[in-house]
C-alpha cells in the first residue's frame, strides 16, 4: 500500500483528495496568522513579528523542522516550488528535496540567513528557533546584549552542520539574532513580483485582524525592499511594469497601515 501522506505542519494524515501539503486547519492558520484561537504555548494570541507569522510556522521553527517551514511559507504566500526556487536562486528540485526532508541545505546557516534576507524576515521572527518555544517573543531575549553580539562570526565561519549541531547553535542564538538588511537580487524576476504581490495581499488582510500599529514596520520594510529592487536590480520590461505597479500598491497599502496605526503624517507622505 502507498504510504499515507501527512500534513507537513501537524503530521496528521491527509485526505487523498487534498492536493495541498497542509491540512485545511494548518493551511488556514498559515495564511491568516495568529488569531488568538490557540493557547499561548502554541503561539496563538501573539502580536505577529513577521508578515508570515503563524502558529504552524512558529511550531516548525521551534522544532527545527525546516522542511515544514518551507512548505508552510509556500502555502502562506501561494508560491509554487518553481517560484520559490527562482526567488531564492535555487533549482526547483532543490526546493522539492528540502520539503521532502531529503536535503539539508537549510542546515547550512549561511543558507538560512540568505533565506531570511530574501523574504524580508526580521531577526526576531527566528526567536522560536533560538529559544525552542513557539510562543517566544522579543521580550524574552535582549537582542542587543554583548553575549549575542559575538554571534556575527558564525556566518563568516561558513559553518555547514548537521541537524544536531545546528540545533545547538540555534539554541545558543548563533544563527538568527543578527540579520543585516535584506539584499536585493541582482536580477529581479516575475517570481519576485509575485512574492511582493502576496505581501500586499497579506498586509491588507492582516490590517483587518491585527491593526496597523503591529504591521507598520513590516509594511515599511517591504515597501523599501520593492523600491530598492526597482533602483538596484536589473529586470526585463514586463517585470519592470509589474514592479512599478506593485511598489506603488505597497506605498498605498503602507499608507493605510500607517493611518490605521495613528501615524497620519507618514500616511499622507505615502
Amino acid at each position: 500500500m502507498p504510504e499515507t501522506q501527512r500534513c507537513a505542519a501537524c503530521k496528521r494524515p491527509l485526505s487523498r483528495y487534498n492536493p495541498d501539503p497542509l491540512c485545511s486547519a494548518c493551511l488556514g492558520a498559515a495564511r491568516h496568522g495568529p488569531d488568538g484561537a490557540e493557547t499561548p504555548a502554541d503561539g496563538g494570541g501573539l502580536t505577529p513579528v513577521w508578515l508570515w507569522d503563524s502558529p504552524p510556522m512558529r511550531r516548525a521553527l521551534a522544532g527545527l523542522d525546516l522542511a515544514a517551514m518551507m512548505v508552510i511559507f509556500r502555502a502562506a504566500t501561494g508560491l509554487s516550488q518553481l517560484e520559490l526556487a527562482q526567488l531564492l536562486g535555487w533549482s526547483q528540485s532543490t526546493v522539492s528535496l528540502i520539503e521532502k526532508g531529503q536535503r539539508d541545505t537549510l542546515y547550512d546557516i549561511r543558507e538560512l540567513l540568505r533565506f531570511a534576507r530574501t523574504v524580508v524576515m526580521p531577526r526576531e521572527a527566528l526567536l522560536p528557533a533560538i529559544l525552542g518555544r513557539p510562543n517566544a517573543a522579543p521580550r524574552d531575549v535582549n537582542l542587543a546584549s554583548a553575549e549575542l553580539a559575538d554571534t556575527w562570526m558564525v556566518e563568516d565561519a561558513g559553518l555547514d552542520v548537521d541537524r544536531r549541531t545546528f540545533g545547538g547553535l540555534v539554541a545558543g542564538a548563533a544563527a538568527a539574532v543578527i540579520l543585516p538588511s535584506a539584499a536585493v537580487p541582482a536580477q529581479a524576476t516575475a517570481a519576485h513580483a509575485r512574492y511582493l504581490q502576496a505581501c500586499v495581499d497579506s498586509l491588507y488582510a492582516r490590517d483587518q485582524t491585527v491593526g496597523g500599529a503591529a504591521l507598520l514596520r513590516q509594511a515599511l520594510m517591504h515597501w523599501q525592499y520593492a523600491r530598492r529592487m526597482l533602483g538596484e536590480s536589473s529586470y526585463t520590461e514586463p517585470v519592470e511594469r509589474q514592479l512599478l505597479a506593485i511598489t506603488s500598491e505597497l506605498a498605498i497599502c503602507t499608507g493605510w497601515v500607517a493611518f490605521d496605526g495613528g501615524n497620519a503624517p507618514l500616511a499622507r507622505h505615502l
